[in-house]
């Protein structure tokens, strides 16, 4: 029986917390980090097919694309250079960075077209289970008419990753798939 006593304190001391000095400073979660930790999931490099489409035609499109943390942890940075139709139609090369905008409980990203400096902001959420990344955008077309744009980046497995962006109606009701892709990991992050 007294070895019993003398193992659960033992046990008990172990858990025991040190308590603060007065005037210590305690260090505090960043909700940024903690938020960005969440998207996890995208981190690694990835290869995959996809598709491009306006409203007149439908291109098919084929890249890379490498995601990583940045910024102490506090963004998540992703570039992808995509060839599209087999080169004939050139490349579709993008730069993107996801945050968190504790102010307003959302996601945030900013991306940029290397090639011809089109940029756009969204901001979203991400769903209870942690596998589906739901963004809002409001994008300018050639024509000057701005659209809003949904994009959802939904983690299928660990391995597998489906990225698409539809246009929406006034409704809020998406109009037609714009942009896709459907990416295999290649590598995980170091």
């Amino acid at each position: 029986m007294q070895i019993l006593a003398v193992l659960a304190a033992a046990i008990l001391a172990l858990n025991v917390v040190e308590p603060v000095e007065p005037g210590a400073s305690v260090p505090i979660a960043d909700p940024v980090v903690e938020a960005v930790n969440r998207l996890s999931f995208l981190v690694g490099t990835w290869d995959g097919d996809g598709m491009l489409a306006s409203p007149e035609k439908k291109f098919t499109q084929k890249g890379p694309w490498k995601i990583e943390k940045a910024f102490g942890d506090r963004f998540i940075r992703a570039e992808f250079d995509a060839v599209v139709d087999g080169g004939a139609g050139g490349s579709n090369r993008f730069v993107g960075y996801f945050t968190f905008d504790p102010a307003t409980g959302k996601y945030r990203t900013l991306w940029l077209n290397v090639d011809n400096l089109f940029q756009f902001q969204e901001t979203g959420e991400l769903d209870a289970t942690g596998r589906t990344l739901t963004l809002i955008s409001e994008q300018t077309r050639k024509d000057g008419n701005k659209v809003k744009v949904r994009s959802v980046f939904t983690r299928v497995d660990d391995n597998h990753l489906t990225v698409e962006d539809h246009p929406l109606d006034d409704a809020g009701k998406p109009i037609r798939q714009s942009f896709g892709f459907d990416l295999k990991r290649t590598a995980t992050a170091k």
